[in-house]
């Protein structure tokens, strides 16, 4: 049972995968998706989902960290 954001299950290979993650298909590239996964990571998500077709990967220019 997932009782906080923080909680994981275990791969057949060991290793610990975080139930929930937060995505950001359909989030603006540029500000908008640099303080979405700054705020997501600040409160404590682990797993953020991108990908290639969202077309907003390169949103942050390496500004998120």
């Amino acid at each position: 049972m997932i009782h906080t954001i923080q909680d994981t299950t275990t791969l057949h290979n060991g290793v610990k995968m975080p139930w929930l993650g937060f995505g950001v298909f359909k989030v603006d590239e540029g500000t908008e998706v640099i303080q979405s996964v700054k705020w997501a990571l600040e409160a404590g998500y682990k797993s953020i989902d991108t990908a290639a077709i969202y077309k907003n990967e390169e949103g942050s220019n390496g500004k998120i960290v």
